[in-house]
């Protein structure tokens, strides 16, 4: 009876010191698959894990915890081990709501909420501002006035049909419909910024209706105490 008080015990740690401790090393990974909530993860994605050596569970784990936790670009993310040989990763991509246009190199980026820059695109229904700095790889973040500019974009975007959008010496120089040229100032408050783009585009929209012969092109600047109007 003492006997079995000892043995079943010994069984017991051996076993499981061979299933948790001796098998995860000795799986050896052949796969890996990367979801996301969009689907199969990126090509940005599947091209760093595609670099990942693939060995035992442990180290190929551990390897895939180093490459995905220091990318800014992913909120959220699991591994799970898949029968017989996989690794199964879902992640949550941060969402693009903005676009920046590096004209150096002609490379557009999508950007997060946050600035984080994810992915590179073709062309976007974004709202898209042109910079002059150079092209940060995905992972990055976008300077905190570049980030200032994309908001306010954004939200005149939603209130009106926007041409063009640059980023020129910390200054958000936009181009509206009818030839409305807009400059603020990226140094001031952005609410302030926005509400006066409102007032004078609802202005300048009256003196229109008032007077057909108004010339369409005009520039605001926003840059002074006082706004000024410069009809070209």
């Amino acid at each position: 009876m003492k006997i079995k008080r000892i043995i079943y015990p010994t069984i017991f740690l051996i076993i499981s010191f061979a299933i948790f401790y001796l098998l995860p090393r000795m799986v050896k990974i052949s796969a890996i698959n990367c979801y996301s909530q969009f689907g199969t993860c990126s090509d940005k994605y599947q091209k760093d894990i595609n670099l990942i050596e693939k060995k035992n569970y442990i180290y190929t784990r551990n390897s895939l915890n180093k490459v995905l936790s220091s990318d800014k670009a992913i909120t959220q993310y699991s591994i799970r081990y898949k029968f017989p040989a996989a690794l199964e990763i879902f992640l949550i991509e941060d969402k693009a709501k903005y676009a920046i246009k590096f004209i150096n190199n002609e490379k557009i980026m999508n950007v997060s909420k946050s600035g984080i820059l994810l992915s590179q695109v073709q062309n976007t229904s974004l709202p898209l501002l042109e910079v002059k700095s150079d092209l940060p790889g995905s992972g990055a973040k976008v300077r905190n006035e570049d980030l200032k500019a994309l908001e306010i974009l954004y939200t005149l975007a939603k209130l009106y049909k926007v041409h063009k959008a640059m980023n020129v010496d910390d200054n958000l120089d936009i181009l509206l419909d009818n030839d409305l040229r807009i400059i603020l100032p990226l140094t001031k408050d952005s609410k302030l910024m926005v509400g006066s783009v409102v007032l004078i585009k609802d202005e300048i929209t009256k003196m229109e209706e008032e007077n057909s012969k108004l010339r369409k092109s005009k520039i605001v600047d926003l840059r002074f105490n006082n706004p000024v109007i410069k009809l070209l």
